[in-house]
């Protein structure tokens, strides 16, 4: 596997931004990696919201997607 594949395989994408991931991490690390700070946001992993509730015991692993869309205030 060439090298430029090898690093396709080993990252996961947030907000359309690559960041290395050798090995699955919860949801809660995977976004201490992307200097997300707490806050109010949804997190969408796979095309699929995430519960807060559920950041912890959530899995991201290489080749995953996260989103993260912050609420939006007006009219």
């Amino acid at each position: 596997m060439s090298t430029e594949a090898q690093k396709a395989t080993n990252t996961i994408v947030v907000n359309d931004k690559a960041i290395l991931l050798e090995s699955p991490v919860s949801l809660t690390e995977a976004l201490q990696m992307a200097e997300q700070a707490e806050g109010r946001y949804v997190v969408v992993l796979n095309d699929t919201i995430v519960p807060r509730s559920e950041h912890q015991s959530a899995m991201v692993r290489p080749g995953d997607k996260l989103e993260i869309i912050a609420p939006m205030s007006g009219g």
